[in-house]
């Protein structure tokens, strides 16, 4: 795969920019999520060399590992490799962790906590505290990241809280806007949104892409102050945060109604797995808006989205609403699929909340049915009432999107709360994220 020593040597951001803003490494992490067994294998080689970005041996492996699954020649000779990188970096760094190198410490957990193993989650909650111990602010908001989510160790709003207060303290931007969120929620001190405000301001104006975001979410709503969290979401945007890359993108396609440019960052947002910018990215594709018009494409985009097992009444309706046209939209009734919703059905209604969950993502996706939010948002609450975490996540998200329900930011962090006491990664990340 080539030797280690040239690590970082090809990284230069921006470097070979298409028309569409697109570096060599975002085409070729493109093709990969698009399936690409050779894509897969070409960008586990640029996190292997830092060709394009920075050097990523975790990366690297995992890239490494699909391409094997997708019978990408010479796999598995290269995955041995990375994987004996990976080994030697991982005790090296493990050595100065050991030795007391807070720096490695922090290094070192982080990697641990991308494998979502609860063992590893453990270890990288003791090497953060240990870092935290001697003074390391990143440590420290990594440690109440962990705290208040349950990671690796028992949740602690009011420790959490203490660290982040501690880490902003320090200068940290991340703990900034941790502490914005802990104000923002309740979550180990009273609820605060004004507090809230201001730390998510400071932390923006340190650069923490988070903090940004979550600006533009509390400013989008006032049509006065749109401007303003159109600016803040574009700051976040350039900085790779796909939420933000798909904020950005919708504003432009809705609201400023410039096609080509809100093409440009769905797709940016898309490629990064954003369900709400691969469902309007496909609505692109369909009617030729800011892009040549590619059913193909369109069906593509629409696939990844519905995978995600949420559908968006805005992305996929608003347009032809916008556009004063009916439109048919295909419904993938196949037999297989309309028996399973018959049996999912079935089930559902003797009280199964599994099954209840799963049948509000089939009304939700349109599979076996016609899609229908309202029936969506139905099963879930009954899923959700019965303590299904699933549900609980996804009725989060109706009252984010506003499928089938008024739009209710307040409702829908009050259900990603509950759903994120299970454990519920997606849901923690959604809180993390700002609602």
């Amino acid at each position: 795969m080539g030797d280690p020593k040239t690590t970082g040597r090809g990284f230069s951001p921006g470097a070979g920019k298409d028309g569409a803003g697109r570096t060599p490494f975002d085409r070729c992490r493109a093709a990969a999520e698009s399936g690409g067994a050779a894509a897969q294998c070409r960008l586990a080689e640029m996190y292997f060399r830092g060709e394009g970005t920075e050097r990523d041996l975790p990366s690297a492996v995992v890239w490494l590992r699909r391409a094997r699954e997708n019978g990408c020649a010479g796999a598995d000779e290269r995955l041995a490799e990375a994987e004996r990188a990976l080994a030697a970096e991982n005790e090296a760094l493990g050595s100065l962790a050991a030795a007391g190198d807070a720096d490695a410490q922090v290094r070192l957990g982080l990697r641990l906590l991308r494998w979502e193993d609860a063992e590893e989650d453990a270890a990288a909650v003791s090497l953060f505290q240990k870092a935290a111990g001697a003074g390391h602010a990143r440590a420290m908001c990594s440690l109440a990241e962990c705290l208040c989510w349950g990671n690796g160790a028992a949740q602690d709003p009011a420790e959490a809280f203490r660290l982040y207060r501690e880490s902003a303290g320090r200068g940290c931007a991340a703990g900034l806007n941790g502490l914005g969120i802990c104000y923002s929620y309740g979550q180990g001190v009273g609820r605060d949104d004004a507090e809230a405000l201001r730390c998510f301001r400071r932390a923006a104006k340190l650069g923490d892409a988070h903090a940004q975001y979550n600006l533009g979410t509390r400013g989008r709503g006032a049509a006065k102050r749109l401007q303003e969290a159109f600016r803040w979401y574009l700051r976040a945007a350039v900085q790779g945060y796909a939420p933000a890359q798909a904020a950005v993108g919708e504003i432009f396609y809705f609201e400023k109604e410039k096609y080509a440019e809100a093409a440009v960052w769905l797709r940016r947002a898309a490629e990064q797995g954003q369900a709400e910018a691969q469902r309007l990215l496909s609505s692109c594709y369909d009617c030729g808006d800011g892009v040549e018009a590619d059913p193909e494409e369109a069906l593509k985009w629409r696939r990844k989205a519905d995978a995600q097992g949420r559908v968006s009444v805005r992305g996929e309706l608003g347009i032809c609403c916008r556009k004063g046209e009916e439109y048919r939209l295909a419904f993938a009734t196949d037999r297989g699929k309309a028996e399973e919703f018959a049996r999912v059905k079935a089930l559902a209604e003797q009280g199964d909340a599994a099954a209840q969950n799963r049948l509000g993502g089939l009304y939700s996706a349109g599979e076996g049915v016609r899609a229908n939010c309202l029936e969506a948002n139905k099963w879930y609450k009954r899923a959700a009432g019965q303590g299904n975490a699933d549900a609980q996540f996804s009725l989060g998200n109706c009252y984010f999107y506003g499928d089938g329900v008024p739009v209710d930011r307040a409702e829908a962090a009050e259900w990603y709360r509950k759903a994120a006491a299970q454990g519920h990664k997606l849901a923690h990340i959604r809180l993390s994220m700002g609602v």
